[in-house]
């Protein structure tokens, strides 16, 4: 992860550093997160979010590639990167594009509220195995 904080968990994102209120998580001195039972009135931690994946979709049935949602709510499986331009998706690179529609019991789902411009993911045995 390019924006990781040292000391920060890996699949977390630091929020502030300062007294940890009821509810927020915190990194303890051991480096465990931890969520705050009170209001803390003199420790100052590391205060952090779970990061939340853009994507899910069904483990072990895309080949290495990306899968993006395009402006219409469709999504597509690419061999390369896509690219997002004025009409849509497209490859930077020769490849191949294929519509994942209605092709799946759980169908791939975006984090709701993106704009179809973040909305592609990295898929594949690559990502999954890493």
């Amino acid at each position: 992860m390019v924006d990781q904080v040292p000391g920060v968990p890996e699949g977390y994102r630091l929020v502030r550093i300062g007294k940890p209120l009821k509810d927020e998580m915190f990194v303890s001195t051991g480096g465990k997160v931890i969520r705050a039972d009170w209001d803390y009135d003199s420790a100052v931690k590391p205060i952090v979010e779970k990061i939340e994946p853009i994507c899910t979709w069904p483990k072990g049935v895309f080949a290495n590639g990306w899968i993006a949602k395009d402006k219409n709510g469709d999504i597509w499986w690419y061999s390369n990167e896509p690219i997002a331009d004025t009409r849509g998706w497209s490859c930077r690179i020769r490849g191949s594009a294929n519509t994942v529609r209605d092709q799946f019991l759980n169908p791939p789902v975006f984090k709701d509220g993106l704009p179809w411009t973040e909305c592609v993911q990295q898929v594949g045995p690559e990502v999954e195995n890493a």
